[in-house]
């Protein structure tokens, strides 16, 4: 599965629906992280902006919601941070998981 994680995070990283959901479907992994900064493909769509549509898909295929980066931040950090989907995407992401365990402060 390796060789499907690297092009699982390209997809993400360009912002590519179909992409993701084709390499979903072929069997990434989607908790799988990135060996610079740790963080798994939820993270980077939260803090890159991917668009809705790309985290949804993420966390229907079972994306990690409490999973931790290198740093100790949760996807929904990254989305507080960075303000860009509000309070629609994160109470959707709530129903996932307990998001308030972030150590980030």
């Amino acid at each position: 599965m390796q060789e499907i994680t690297r092009p699982l995070h390209c997809a993400v990283f360009a912002r590519s629906l179909e992409n993701v959901k084709v390499l979903i479907r072929g069997g990434g992994e989607i908790n799988a992280t990135q060996y610079i900064n740790g963080c798994a493909l939820l993270h980077s769509a939260c803090r890159l902006g991917a668009g809705i549509a790309i985290i949804k898909e993420l966390v229907k295929a079972g994306a990690g919601v409490n999973q931790l980066d290198k740093y100790g931040a949760t996807p929904m950090y990254y989305i507080w941070e960075s303000e860009r989907y509000g309070l629609w995407i994160m109470e959707r992401m709530k129903r996932r998981g307990n998001f308030w365990e972030s150590k980030v402060e």
